[in-house]
């Protein structure tokens, strides 16, 4: 992982966008249409839901305490200042209230938030709503308790049962994946 890692919502949307662009019938590539299609994935997102309840799918643990997840669809975890096209989710959370520290590349920290539905991504993109910021740690592990889309850097897939090993070393972020079989 080198800038963020989605697992719900953003990483669904992604995907759907990624399945239409493969589509036979996707057969112009322009900003424009990929931002409209972006737009119609998000809008059945809004409509299906289908990553609600996304506390109860995963199990999340910072620096090896479990965290509590609020009502979210999205969890994110950020390596650096930009997200989604350039929004800077940390930044945009910094009015939340909590005593979390600023976010540097070189902190050896990584930055955890959630989101709470496709509206919440499309006002985040505009800038006129805060994430859900949950907490740093330098070393995070997930466990996905069901398949779920995930995506790392805009790539996205469906992952299984699974559990991520996040550990800052340095400069980079080591990523370790291993099945689980329950």
């Amino acid at each position: 992982m080198y800038n963020y890692l989605g697992i719900g919502l953003d990483a669904q949307i992604t995907l759907d966008f990624h399945h239409t662009r493969k589509s036979p019938l996707y057969l112009f590539n322009s900003t424009l249409l990929n931002k409209i299609i972006y737009v119609g994935c998000g809008t059945q997102q809004f409509l299906e839901h289908q990553c609600q309840g996304l506390s109860n799918m995963i199990e999340l643990y910072m620096d090896e305490k479990r965290i509590v997840l609020p009502d979210i669809e999205s969890i994110v975890i950020v390596n650096i200042e930009s997200w989604g096209a350039g929004v800077n989710l940390w930044k945009l959370g910094a009015n939340d209230g909590n005593e979390f520290g600023a976010q540097f590349i070189d902190d050896g920290l990584l930055e955890v938030l959630g989101i709470r539905s496709s509206l919440h991504i499309a006002q985040l993109k505009m800038g006129i709503a805060e994430p859900i910021r949950i907490g740093q740690a330098s070393v995070i592990r997930i466990k996905l308790l069901q398949k779920l889309p995930v995506q790392v850097d805009g790539e996205p897939w469906l992952q299984p049962k699974c559990e991520f090993v996040f550990k800052r070393c340095n400069q980079a972020t080591v990523l370790k994946l291993s099945n689980i079989l329950i």
